[in-house]
């Protein structure tokens, strides 16, 4: 039996309706499920929500709770989105959550099922292939999910394993059949799965039709436009890589821009205040050239700049505040101090460093598909050793997900060093177009004004 539920939100338009994960299994319906007279081999939650209690206004929580109070034992199997992370819920339940967007991909099986639990009448222990071996346990907590203890079993049959692997072509090649024979000489080939050769002939049709997925892909992609070069990027902006509006910040970045290219020619000299959702920006800004593919990765929305003209400075300046202490749909509550927003003597507008302005470097040489670190043997496949190995070169990791969650440290399927993690609030922005004073033959203090146009968007 499934059920779908979405986290707490409530920035929906009128055109829409939500039921509350809390009202939800309150009503008939939902009561007539989870009593329903036939067994029930496993309960199946998943939505757009966390699968850790308490983060980002979660609700699986809620749903399992109230399973919970009708099967006791029953297994309860919850999928959340948008992060690497695995929860215990108790010795019969886990939370699997395998990525952002989809730069992840999650693997996650289960076993223990059997004619005297459930319908299942297969083999238990399929041969040929990995089994799950990890009971319920926390092994490595990350503010855990207390156990809960309704359960009856004195132990549960059920076995798990979870896995995260990085949503690229080298992944899948390596765990797919018959691919264990990649070596240096043919990584770096564009082609290189079309271009490999290999006695069976299936393989060799899943690589034929593989090629003629890249083949199209790469049709597709030229007749949209997406490598078409805008310019380049003089340095990684990241979007919760980096301390919020640090000079490496994507907030900072974007914030430049709306001041210096949010424009209306026809208002140019009356000053403004921007404001943004933190939201806007789905991925990091990568150092090099930045191509119509970057655009919709970056930020994927057709949203449109709207603005209400003449709004008293003294409301304005405090705008970003109050929005950022109401939240984002609730989704985020983190609270930043931008007392200096009306500050006419700080070097920060609404907490956005003014620093020097972006220069565009030449477009470097990029395309071979670097050299990555894995684990197990694909560090023999690929030649790349991870350690020093008592004498030989240390190899610097490359940045990505370095996964810490209920199971422990040993989910990721390729090694990364670790990305830092900054929290960011629901909103930011900047103003533009304040006049100076000029005190003594130096620029002095900002100058207040009585009026702004305030400038946001409509997403």
């Amino acid at each position: 039996m499934a059920f779908g539920v979405l986290f707490d939100f409530t920035a929906n338009t009128n055109a829409s309706r939500i039921t509350k994960a809390a009202d939800m299994i309150k009503q008939d319906w939902f009561q007539q499920a989870v009593h329903h007279p036939k067994p029930i081999d496993v309960f199946l939650v998943l939505g757009h929500n966390s699968a850790r209690p308490g983060r980002q206004a979660s609700t699986l929580k809620t749903v399992y709770s109230a399973i919970r109070e009708a099967h006791p034992d029953t297994p309860i199997q919850i999928f959340g989105t948008h992060m690497r992370d695995f929860v215990v819920y108790d010795q019969s339940s886990t939370a699997s959550e395998s990525g952002r967007y989809c730069e992840s991909l999650g693997w996650f099986s289960m076993s223990g099922f059997n004619s005297s639990n459930s319908g299942f009448t297969g083999p238990l222990n399929p041969k040929g292939v990995p089994n799950p071996n990890r009971t319920a346990v926390v092994a490595n907590p990350v503010n855990p999910t207390p156990i809960d203890k309704r359960s009856k079993l004195k132990t549960s049959p059920f076995l798990y394993s979870r896995r995260y692997l990085d949503w690229n072509r080298l992944t899948f090649d390596y765990h797919a059949p018959g691919s264990q024979f990649l070596h240096n000489d043919i990584l770096s080939r564009p082609n290189f799965i079309s271009s490999s050769s290999s006695s069976s002939n299936s393989s060799s049709q899943l690589k034929q039709l593989g090629a003629q997925i890249s083949s199209s892909i790469t049709s597709y992609r030229h007749q949209l436009g997406l490598g078409k070069v805008y310019g380049c990027t003089p340095q990684t902006f990241w979007v919760t890589g980096a301390p919020f509006m640090a000079p490496n910040s994507m907030y900072t970045f974007l914030a430049d821009a709306m001041a210096h290219q949010i424009v209306n020619p026809k208002r140019a000299k009356v000053p403004r205040v921007h404001i943004s959702n933190t939201g806007m920006a789905r991925f990091d800004l990568h150092k090099g050239p930045f191509t119509m593919d970057d655009s919709y990765i970056t930020s994927p929305f057709p949203s449109l700049v709207v603005y209400i003209p003449e709004v008293p400075w003294e409301m304005a300046r405090g705008v970003l505040e109050r929005m950022n202490k109401k939240g984002a749909g609730q989704g985020r509550r983190v609270e930043y101090n931008t007392t200096s927003v009306g500050d006419p003597k700080g070097k920060r507008e609404f907490g956005v460093w003014q620093g020097e302005e972006c220069v565009n470097p030449p477009i470097e040489q990029f395309g071979a598909m670097g050299k990555r670190k894995v684990l197990g043997k694909r560090e023999e496949i690929m030649g790349v050793p991870v350690g020093n190995g008592g004498g030989g070169r240390q190899e610097v990791l490359e940045v990505g997900y370095t996964t810490e969650d209920d199971f422990g440290v040993d989910g990721d399927d390729t090694i990364h060093a670790r990305i830092a993690n900054y929290e960011i609030p629901a909103y930011f922005g900047t103003t533009a177009g304040f006049s100076e004073w000029k005190k003594g033959g130096r620029k002095g203090r900002r100058q207040e004004p009585r009026v702004v146009d305030l400038v946001f968007n409509d997403l």
